[in-house]
């Protein structure tokens, strides 16, 4: 039988395709991170070129590439201003993004990356006040202090206090308060606290009080809370800085134990 001319052609181009091996898709050129993590592990660099590198995987967005190599450059020189200010901001990122328990860091060196730049160079902490990078990391007290330093007068502490977050003792899975303070005014001394304390039966009751500032030190005028186990009377409390994060006594914390709560 003669197979018509058309269909012996297409018949032909099938077979011709079927045959014929597939190829792999075009490997994509390599970016300016790649580049930089193969001339970082090639070559015994530097902390400032390190920072550098770090900063070109920054700009992509490859977060956990660049703090590798921020944390290269501090292998080299600890007290690095850039690189720690760095580490801190991409640990602030992935904080935001990943959450306290699924990233490749420790969110807790942060603030202690923050108050390394700081003494290192002060212009950092005016940086570090608008950087939003760092929002996730902003209302912590320790974020605070790193970037401010221990209060000496009352306007000093008014002005850490103001939108700052402490957080109570985890003596077990749960965190047993969390509270945020509030400034009356931006120039007042005074402000308002409010957030929750678990009862016995480790549910969240509605906490709230006012605050002044006086030298370093805050009074806190708690009002009475109401639970399903009775009221609570108000009381004073006076908040001294060095008598925070006391683990085991109780307390207020400057950070959060998201992770083993």
């Amino acid at each position: 039988m003669t197979v018509p001319l058309l269909l012996s052609l297409a018949l032909g181009t099938t077979i011709a395709t079927a045959t014929e091996p597939e190829t792999a898709p075009p490997s994509p050129e390599p970016t300016a991170c790649d580049a930089a993590i193969v001339e970082a592990n090639d070559h015994d660099l530097p902390a400032d070129q390190l920072n550098a590198l770090g900063m070109r995987c920054y700009k992509e967005k490859r977060y956990n590439d660049a703090g590798m190599l921020f944390s290269e450059a501090l292998k080299r020189d600890e007290n690095h201003a850039l690189a720690n200010y760095n580490l801190a901001c991409v640990i602030g990122l992935l904080l935001k993004t990943l959450g306290p328990c699924d990233m490749d860091y420790s969110w807790e060196a942060a603030p202690e990356y923050l108050r390394r730049a700081v003494a290192k160079d002060p212009k950092r902490a005016a940086r570090a006040r608008v950087d939003t990078d760092l929002d996730s990391l902003r209302s912590m007290m320790a974020f605070r202090l790193a970037v401010e330093g221990e209060p000496k007068t009352a306007q000093q502490t008014a002005n850490l206090y103001d939108g700052a977050t402490l957080w109570g003792d985890t003596p077990g899975v749960a965190t047993m308060a969390e509270v945020r303070f509030a400034r009356t005014h931006p120039t007042e001394l005074t402000g308002t606290v409010n957030g929750w304390v678990r009862d016995g039966d480790f549910k969240q009751i509605p906490a709230s009080g006012t605050w002044r500032a006086e030298g370093p030190t805050i009074i806190v005028d708690w009002a009475a809370r109401t639970s399903p186990e009775g009221t609570t009377p108000g009381s004073t409390e006076t908040i001294r800085l060095d008598e925070l994060n006391h683990y085991g006594h109780g307390g207020w914390f400057t950070m959060p134990d998201w992770c083993n709560a």
